[in-house]
């Protein structure tokens, strides 16, 4: 367990983003559904 969580640690990274990209991000997975109907997944995206 203890070297797992040294090889995630050694392979992440900082980034930096704007505001207006994590808004977007946001404001999609907000509008964003996902159905389950007999055992197959279905997304449907609301505007």
């Amino acid at each position: 367990m203890k070297n797992m969580k040294t090889n995630i640690q050694d392979t992440c990274q900082l980034i930096q983003t704007r505001r207006m990209s994590l808004d977007f991000l946001l404001s999609y997975s907000k509008s964003l559904q996902i159905s389950k109907i007999m055992g197959r997944h279905f997304e449907l995206h609301l505007n």
